[in-house]
């Protein structure tokens, strides 16, 4: 029998984060794991699980649940963010992902706008994505050619 769509299409959006995150770059040195923090509200929180013990730049992940505020940001290497209620807030989070190099990717729809790095979308039945290279470059962070090509639009 097979899976509901939904739940085919977050597995499918979780591949999608594991590459972005091998095909980028970091630019501080990663530690004992890589950490993948996970802050809003989104679908994919759940399924972002399946990446723990996966390895991204010689280290295993480890996906961690974080508050909104930039005491747990800090030990973030990329981080999804997912539905936040006021804009002040998420405005907060993308300033400081951006000051402390951190990769973030989003499946909200204007979040790319805002400041975020990578946002998934669906586009006529597919799992498409936009880049915004310009914050991408602000946070120093590399970004695969490959990973640009592939890129339904990339914002400069």
């Amino acid at each position: 029998m097979a899976e509901p769509i939904s739940n085919q299409e977050e597995k499918l959006k979780v591949g999608f984060i594991y590459n972005f995150i091998k095909l980028t770059l970091p630019v501080k040195p990663i530690e004992d794991s890589y950490h993948l923090c996970m802050v809003g509200n989104s679908s994919l929180n759940e399924n972002l699980e399946y990446l723990n013990k996966q390895v991204a730049h010689g280290k295993q992940i480890e996906v961690i649940n974080v508050s909104p505020n930039s005491n747990s940001l800090k030990y973030c290497d990329s981080l999804f963010i997912g539905k936040i209620a006021k804009k002040r807030q998420l405005l907060t989070i993308i300033d400081h992902a951006i000051s402390q190099k951190v990769l973030t990717i989003s499946d909200s729809k204007h979040y790319l706008s805002q400041g975020v790095i990578i946002n998934l979308k669906q586009l006529g039945g597919r799992i498409r994505f936009d880049v915004n290279l310009t914050v991408a470059q602000q946070s120093q962070l590399t970004l695969n050619a490959n990973l640009l090509r592939l890129a339904h639009n990339v914002l400069k």
